[in-house]
């Protein structure tokens, strides 16, 4: 798998910090690798999923860094709606 470019990993990310997407892109973390860590962080976090490779656990702790957290509040308005 070819390394994600600057562009592809902000396709994927969506704005946040450049100097994050360049240390993920010097990782040479894939689109695949980059998606899957991404997803590790959105939505699949109560699956306790783990990461497929070094590489994905490196990029999933900068965009944990980087991306907003969810509040408490948040967690709380989502359990009221299920």
């Amino acid at each position: 798998m070819a390394p994600a470019t600057f562009d592809e990993i902000v396709q994927l990310v969506g704005d946040i910090d450049p100097s994050t997407v360049r240390r993920i892109e010097e990782l040479g973390a894939s689109v695949d690798e980059v998606a899957e860590a991404l997803g590790l962080l959105e939505g699949q976090r109560e699956l306790a999923l783990d990461p497929t490779s070094p590489r994905v656990t490196e990029v999933r702790a900068l965009l944990a860094e980087a991306l907003p957290a969810e509040t408490a509040d948040d967690d709380d308005e989502y359990r009221a709606v299920m």
